[in-house]
């Protein structure tokens, strides 16, 4: 009676969570892992792979002098684009990429100050000036391009936070025809859109926003997202609207008009009849092409491969004339980067290194597609279907496995795990259907492990497999103290709070073209090695070099509950080693080296993380995207290292410098940014003097007394050496232009930064 009453009950909770009453943890997870498997195993070829070509911004392309130094200027831009277009006849193009902000890299501004200021008598350079005015416009420039060629801009949501950037495109659907039902779709509160003069010039925009699940991995993207009650569509669905205006128009000898979006809801009824706030999305229908989504307007990325599956063209090859002309004919290019300093890499079923741009393409080639079922969907009586599958099993299960030996109920079992798997699969392959495998799955595990009382547990492996394992990673010295209890330790991910570092050498491009190559091995490999070695004597975890970035955390795979303390001790070291550094450098008449490192203290995860290529115990994370963002800022900030209060925090015998107060890109709340001057115990007096002076400088810039900041400009070289002055030259340079143009007045003192 008790094995029944429990068998019922197993079968019930299954059924009620299918029917979503109650939840279950790890059956989403189980759903997913699924999902993943069918994706990598079995994904559905699309004969429209090779029409998506993405031209990458990559290493080679930002070393490329023609196209300047990132971001690039509108000008060069617009050449590109009629490049594309002229010479090489593609069919779209659509920006990855989001232009926040006006380009003043032609000098236009500078000059114009110029005919106010010193030359406002000369007319001849006033002349000259409204000659090349036209000519230095390059945001007017460039608009005039995206108003000539299909060209679709790409823009982001935020979801959390209200900070607003930029001009918003057109909605997709006004909000007095958006009769979707309450929490239908995803509503964004913020954006961080393109600027007003490009944003009107371009034929369409698009977003380019995913849903991230909550393993951190991106499974589906939305089509549409609701702001302030209208919706708004993704790049791909943009690109796609685009393309098929191109198709139609070429095919009829048309005007170019892009084609309506007609929305469906989940009884394929147009959701423009239906009674507001009732409706919930269904499908999507473009011309002839019905794109269904899930109820929330999303739909499931079908993953042509891994990383690359789709063309990359490199813009390094395309302005040295290296790209055949037929290569792109009548393609669709998706602007996008695999460059590691622009950091746009997204979590996926087929890698965690997966570029950003190849979801947008996989979810595109799935519109493109001729194949009704290109775009994976879920029937809208699959969930009834689900249920009756999950007592039809357990049923079976509950009244035949305690009739049969063990071994035969054994079999019986594999047998129905079998056609449960191949079901699954089937209506994956067949049909493109995704299947809720985890409650039917999770449920036949679960009463087999009642009918029997079998428990499984784990085994691990001997300390010299656990030794052979963990080398491969981290530091010799420490896989000797872990493989004294090897229990501690796993590969697996996990949730830890960490901190992360990023240490890079400022103009490598520039030392590495004054060195022979076998100069340039030898400068690496020092800077590398001395840096290296420092890190490990703090105990902390290489991570990776990208080229002549160190990436080291602390904290994994040995805990340490001064992982912060130990972090900034290695960056304090790593300055004074650059001393010694630079000193056998110029004894070799190389160039000396200064470096930027950035630290972060936060929650990220860490694991063995990779493809079945190559594997590398790392840590991916918003906490470790930050400290990357910290070390880019170094630069401006005139100092080597810069750290977040939340790593300041847990140093409380270190000294700290307060810097200010940022808003890195793709974040909405400000984090305070600080620099570590030194132990307290070796601080020196004139370290002092300059912390206060720094502190009583930034309190008057936070109170908006600019004047008295830039009038003190002189007294700071009076009483301390130029190395201490150029770290507050930034304060002085932001205090005179805030004279000039002055913030807003609900400005709290941050210096909000919008590119990578």
């Amino acid at each position: 009676m008790l094995r029944a009453a429990i068998n019922i009950l197993i079968a019930g909770l299954f059924v009620l969570h299918s029917l979503q009453w109650i939840a279950i943890p790890g059956i989403v997870a189980l759903n997913n892992v699924a999902h993943d498997h069918l994706i990598r195993t079995a994904p559905r070829a699309n004969e429209v792979i090779e029409d998506i070509v993405v031209m990458d911004i990559d290493e080679a392309s930002l070393s490329n002098e023609k196209l300047g130094r990132w971001p690039w200027s509108r000008n060069v831009l617009s050449n590109l684009i009629i490049q594309l277009f002229e010479e090489h006849e593609v069919r779209v193009v659509a920006f990855d990429v989001v232009f926040s902000e006006a380009d003043k890299s032609s000098g236009l501004e500078q000059l114009e100050k110029l005919a106010v200021g010193p030359f406002a008598g000369d007319n001849a350079f006033r002349k000259k000036l409204e000659e090349l005015t036209p000519t230095l416009q390059y945001d007017e420039l460039f608009a005039e391009v995206l108003m000539q060629y299909p060209v679709v801009l790409g823009y982001y949501f935020n979801t959390e936070g209200s900070i607003r950037s930029g001009v918003l495109p057109l909605p997709t659907v006004l909000k007095e025809e958006n009769k979707i039902q309450p929490g239908g779709i995803v509503k964004a509160t913020g954006y961080g859109a393109n600027i007003q003069t490009l944003s009107d010039a371009a034929i369409a925009s698009g977003h380019f926003n995913p849903i991230v699940d909550e393993d951190g991995l991106i499974r589906r993207v939305p089509l549409l997202l609701d702001f302030a009650g209208e919706l708004y569509e993704s790049l791909a669905l943009a690109t796609f609207r685009v393309a098929k205006a191109v198709e139609i128009a070429k095919r009829d000898n048309g005007i170019f008009k892009v084609p309506a979006l007609q929305l469906f809801d989940t009884t394929g009824k147009e959701i423009l009849s239906t009674s507001p706030g009732t409706a919930s999305p269904g499908a999507v229908q473009i011309a002839e092409k019905v794109i269904p989504t899930k109820d929330d307007g999303t739909i499931y990325v079908s993953y042509q491969g891994k990383a690359k599956t789709f063309r990359y063209i490199s813009f390094n090859d395309l302005v040295n004339n290296r790209v055949d002309k037929e290569m792109l004919r009548d393609k669709i290019i998706l602007v996008g980067t695999t460059a590691p300093g622009l950091s746009d890499f997204r979590s996926t079923p087929m890698g965690e290194l997966y570029p950003g741009v190849e979801v947008h393409a996989n979810a595109l080639a799935s519109m493109l597609s001729k194949d009704g079922l290109s775009v994976p969907t879920q029937l809208p009586e699959q969930k009834v279907l689900e249920i009756v599958a999950l007592l039809v099993a357990a049923a079976f299960l509950i009244t035949v496995l305690p009739r049969l030996s063990p071994l035969m109920s054994v079999a019986v079992w594999l047998v129905v795990v079998a056609v449960e798997a191949g079901a699954t699969y089937h209506l994956w392959v067949e049909n493109h259907i995704v299947v809720s495998f985890g409650p039917l799955i999770a449920m036949t595990v679960f009463l087999f492990l009642w009918s029997f009382g079998y428990q499984f547990y784990s085994t691990f492996k001997n300390k010299n497999q656990f030794a052979s394992l963990f080398g491969q990673y981290v530091p010799p010295e420490l896989v000797k103290k872990m493989a004294e209890d090897p229990t501690k330790y796993s590969m697996q991910g996990k949730r830890a709070e960490l901190t992360v570092m990023f240490s890079d050498v400022r103009g490598f491009t520039t030392i590495s073209e004054s060195l022979s190559a076998q100069e340039l091995s030898e400068f690496i490999n020092l800077y590398l090695t001395t840096m290296s070695r420092i890190v490990r004597q703090q105990d902390g975890t290489l991570d990776k070099y990208i080229g002549d970035c160190i990436m080291a955390f602390w904290g994994a795979p040995i805990e340490n509950s001064k992982h912060a303390m130990s972090a900034v001790s290695t960056a304090l070291s790593m300055e004074e080693a650059l001393q010694g550094m630079n000193q056998i450098c110029l004894d070799r008449h190389w160039p000396t080296i200064s470096i930027g490192i950035g630290l972060n203290t936060g929650h990220m995860s860490v694991g063995d993380m990779g493809s079945e290529v190559r594997k590398a115990y790392t840590v991916m994370g918003d906490a470790v995207n930050l400290a990357s963002r910290l070390e880019g800022l170094t630069k401006h900030y005139g100092v080597v290292t810069l750290v977040s209060e939340h790593t300041a925090k847990q140093c409380p015998n270190i000294v700290f410098r307060d810097v200010d107060l940022v808003t890195v890109k793709g974040k909405t709340e400000p984090v305070a940014v600080l620099e570590p001057i030194a132990d307290r115990s070796k601080i020196s007096d004139e370290q002092m003097r300059f912390l206060d002076y720094s502190n009583n400088l930034l309190d008057l810039y936070r109170a908006r007394r600019f004047s008295e900041i830039t009038s003190m400009r002189a007294d700071c070289s009076s009483k301390f050496s130029e190395s201490f002055c150029k770290k507050l030259d930034w304060l002085h340079d932001q205090a005179s232009e805030f004279i000039v143009n002055p913030p807003p007045e609900d400005w709290c003192g941050v210096n909000v930064f919008m590119t990578k």
